[in-house]
C-alpha cells in the first residue's frame, strides 16, 4: 500500500463520487487491488530473511514513484499510444486530469519492483532501467505473454497457484535478460542503444526465439501448456547470455 502510494489513489477515486459512474470507480479499485495483490506475491517471494516493511517501503517507494512519473515518456511508441488511450479513456468517465493519468500507468507498474530492483543493483537511475525494460519487452512481447497469462482461466485453488508461478517466472526471466542487456556494453552507452544492439547481434538462440514468440502471436488461444513453453524459452535465452557474460 505504502510503496504503491495506494490511500492517494484511494482518496481521488473516493472524492468523484457522483462525478463518475459507480461502475468506473469500482473498475479502478479492482485494477489498484490486482496491483497490489502481485506486489505483495513479488516481496513475498523475495529470496532471504521475513520482510521488513520499513525498509521495503523505503527501498522502493520513491523509485517506484519517479518510475511513474517518467512512464509517458519511457515506453515505446505502441505501449505508449495505448496508456494515451486509457488515460483518455478514464477522463471520458469523470476521473480529473492527473488521476486519469495515474490510473492509465497502473498496467505498467506490474514491473515496476522488477525495475526498481534492477536499478539499484546497477546502481542506475530507474527512468533508464525503465527504457530498456520496455524496449526489451517490446521486442520479446513479453508484455503479451504477460497478458496472456493474465487472461489464464483458473479452476479451483492449484490453477490459481498455477498461473502465479508462470506469471512470477516470466517476470524472473525478463528481469534477468534485462540485466543481461545492461552489462552488454561499457558503462555510459544509451540505453536505447543498448537495446538496439543487443538485439541486432547475430545470435541464433534469440533469432529462434523471436520467431517461435512471432508464431505464437498467431494462435487463436494461449494455454497453460504454450505458455510454459514460451517462459522455458525465455529462461533458455538468459541462461545462454549468462554463460556467454
Amino acid at each position: 500500500r505504502e510503496v504503491l502510494d495506494a490511500r492517494w489513489f484511494w482518496a481521488g477515486i473516493d472524492e468523484l463520487d457522483l462525478k463518475a459512474t459507480e461502475a468506473a470507480q469500482i473498475a479502478a479499485l479492482t485494477a489498484l487491488w490486482h496491483l497490489q495483490r502481485n506486489m505483495t506475491r513479488w516481496l513475498l517471494n523475495r529470496p532471504g530473511d521475513i520482510v521488513v516493511i520499513a525498509s521495503m517501503v523505503e527501498r522502493y517507494a520513491e523509485p517506484l514513484k519517479a518510475l511513474r512519473g517518467v512512464l509517458p515518456k519511457i515506453l515505446p511508441a505502441s505501449s505508449r499510444a495505448s496508456l494515451q488511450a486509457d488515460r483518455a479513456q478514464w477522463q471520458q468517465q469523470g476521473f480529473t486530469a492527473e488521476l486519469a493519468l495515474a490510473m492509465a500507468c497502473v498496467p505498467y507498474l506490474t514491473y515496476g519492483l522488477d525495475i526498481v530492483e534492477v536499478a539499484h543493483e546497477r546502481q542506475l537511475p530507474v527512468a533508464d532501467v525503465g527504457l530498456v525494460y520496455f524496449a526489451l519487452s517490446d521486442a520479446l512481447h513479453t508484455k503479451w505473454l504477460m497478458d496472456c497469462v493474465e487472461k489464464l482461466p483458473v479452476d479451483g485453488r492449484w490453477h490459481a497457484q498455477a498461473r502465479g508461478v508462470l506469471r512470477d517466472e516470466l517476470q524472473s526471466q525478463q528481469r534477468a535478460l534485462v540485466g543481461t542487456v545492461l552489462a552488454s556494453e561499457a558503462p555510459g552507452a544509451k540505453p536505447e542503444t543498448l537495446v538496439r544492439k543487443w538485439l541486432a547481434r547475430d545470435d541464433s538462440t534469440l533469432k529462434y526465439t523471436l520467431g517461435m514468440f512471432s508464431d505464437m502471436r498467431n494462435l487463436r488461444v494461449m494455454d497453460f501448456a504454450t505458455l510454459s513453453v514460451a517462459v522455458r524459452r525465455l529462461a533458455q535465452l538468459a541462461t545462454a547470455h549468462t554463460r556467454i557474460l
